[in-house]
């Protein structure tokens, strides 16, 4: 079954908001709820010292029946540290450690559906990564054709009966990093911005988006 598909079936049920007309009341409960995972244990242990309401964009989620409004919040730490964070359908901020103002808030909406969905088909377990692959050497073979050397897999997913990968290499004396299948792949020079989160990310975005 092809990936496409599949992408399908893989998500939890998600609490999906409907997109309308943004009040300053609904701005600060964006806001809050940012505000608020920030603080838990599990992440800076801390309220931040702002947060900022930036754009609401839809995201194609496989699965949805339409886009999804993604409310994109920059905040602060008290150290200082800047993020961007996402509200809608699951609060999250990928880290402090990205290139913010090399990726756009629509580039980051992207990669950030593609880890809702694989996020989901984790927590449901319809995503595995303890297994033994079947299309490892035919996806291999791929990237040899096109002309990438000393690929090293450095995660591997299965859904069904499709399997994904995620992987870094050269290609023309250069590193790069890329995600695929046996169906279709997305190859990042190494300095992209958007390589510094995993690849397997805006792979599956661009497959959702029938980009791939």
């Amino acid at each position: 079954m092809r990936l496409a598909t599949l992408l399908l079936i893989g998500l939890l049920p998600l609490a999906i908001e409907a997109q309308s007309t943004m009040s300053n009341r609904e701005i600060r409960r964006i806001e809050s709820t940012l505000a608020t995972w920030l603080a838990h244990p599990m992440e800076f242990g801390e309220k931040p010292k702002r947060t900022k309401y930036l754009a609401t964009i839809d995201a194609v989620i496989a699965g949805e029946p339409k886009p999804i409004p993604v409310h994109v919040v920059e905040f602060e730490m008290p150290d200082g540290t800047y993020g961007k964070g996402f509200v809608n359908p699951i609060t999250w901020a990928f880290g402090s450690d990205l290139s913010y103002d090399k990726i756009s808030n629509e580039q980051l909406v992207m990669v950030y559906s593609g880890w809702v969905w694989l996020f989901s088909a984790l927590q449901n377990g319809r995503a595995l990564t303890e297994f033994t692959p079947t299309t490892e050497a035919q996806f291999l073979g791929i990237l040899g054709g096109a002309g990438l050397h000393d690929v090293s897999i450095t995660s591997k997913y299965r859904v069904a009966d499709s399997e994904f990968f995620e992987f870094n290499a050269t290609r023309g004396g250069r590193a790069v990093k890329g995600a695929g299948s046996v169906e279709s792949n997305l190859v990042l020079d190494a300095e992209d911005p958007l390589a510094s989160l995993p690849v397997v990310y805006p792979y599956l975005a661009k497959v959702m988006r029938g980009e791939l």
